[in-house]
């Protein structure tokens, strides 16, 4: 596992980046600013009056503020970087993180759409913050079930489930009536050959075995074709974590990234700044221009699988506070779940 966005900036001598350590740590376990008393003690070996020096220093760098009338400091942005850079030791992830994480996505890692849709959610119940994946496909789509309804005598109702879980309905008009036993005669035949397929490549195998109803299925097929489903699908869980990680934003503020939380494009933004690389990124507050709120922060990876036809992000949205170094494991975690259930299917 390898982070990116690593800063150039000037190294802080030990004595200077033990402490910043000390004040990332507690404020992501306290939330609240961090005094010299504290850390005086949490250090065992420095007074208060040296402890207050120097946050003096590391202040000077805009690595930590005061936070409003308080005498203890907070991290800033920068100094979260600085943290994630150069003094985080990212390790394995945890037995408990684990295992909590395998018992929800286990009984699916057979199945790609469960595994999208499992993964948010324990994400989500590890984390407490806001979990997220999305897939994108590459390739025309595979198809995994069709259904054909007639709703009137030209209109037919196309029901369309796709290899990432991605579910499709569209009313086609046809240019003449097909009667209900063909439409049955050709969903059951398209469903009985999927294994899988393309519509397209359903197309050039159905027309080869049925020459003699070519024309009339040509012109539906190209109908159903033009329904199928669309190259996204995203699957978040926990969105009102953040009401808990996020307490001092204002309500349109959160309304925000609620709304955010909704909309393909926000996750495709994500994508589109990270496809490149298979590293963990993280973007950190106000230094990112992702976010309505300053106190967010985003951990995420990209990914592939079934050989590439399906490419994606997966990762967690939560307060600046979070931990840094479980975060990062858990989001690697499940980034080489996915990425060893593409390896599967391509041995296959």
């Amino acid at each position: 596992m390898q982070l990116v966005e690593k800063t150039d900036a000037a190294r802080l001598n030990p004595r200077e980046e033990e402490i910043l350590r000390s004040i990332v740590n507690l404020y992501a376990e306290r939330g609240e600013a961090i005094g010299s008393q504290l850390l005086s003690d949490r250090v065992g070996d420095l007074s208060s009056a040296t402890v207050r020096n120097i946050f003096a220093r590391i202040e000077e760098r805009g690595l930590i503020r005061k936070a409003h009338c308080s005498a203890g400091r907070i991290p800033t942005d920068a100094g979260l970087r600085y943290f994630v850079d150069h003094i985080l030791k990212v390790r394995r992830i945890t037995e408990s993180d684990r295992r909590l994480i395998d018992e929800r996505t286990e009984p699916v890692r057979g199945d790609v759409p469960s595994l999208l849709a499992a993964i948010p959610d324990a994400l989500s119940e590890v984390s407490r913050y806001t979990g997220f994946v999305l897939s994108k496909r590459t390739r025309p789509a595979a198809i995994r079930h069709i259904d054909l309804v007639p709703v009137a005598p030209r209109r037919v109702l196309v029901i369309l489930v796709d290899a990432i879980g991605g579910i499709t309905n569209r009313v086609i008009e046809l240019p003449e009536e097909v009667p209900a036993t063909e439409l049955e005669r050709l969903r059951n035949f398209i469903n009985a050959h999927l294994a899988d397929r393309t519509l397209l490549e359903i197309r050039g195998h159905f027309l080869g075995e049925l020459r003699s109803l070519q024309e009339r299925y040509e012109q539906l097929l190209d109908r159903i074709i033009a329904a199928s489903p669309e190259s996204v699908r995203t699957h978040t869980s926990g969105e009102t974590n953040a009401f808990d990680y996020i307490g001092s934003a204002d309500m349109r503020q959160l309304k925000r990234i609620l709304d955010d939380f909704k909309h393909t494009r926000f996750y495709l933004d994500l994508f589109n700044r990270i496809a490149s690389s298979r590293d963990v990124h993280i973007f950190i507050g106000a230094e990112s221009d992702l976010f309505c709120i300053p106190e967010c922060t985003a951990i995420l990876s990209s990914y592939d699988l079934q050989g590439g036809d399906v490419v994606g992000v997966v990762g967690v949205i939560g307060p600046r506070r979070m931990n840094y170094g479980k975060m990062i494991s858990i989001v690697d975690y499940t980034r080489h779940l996915l990425t060893a259930r593409g390896a599967d299917e391509e041995e296959r």
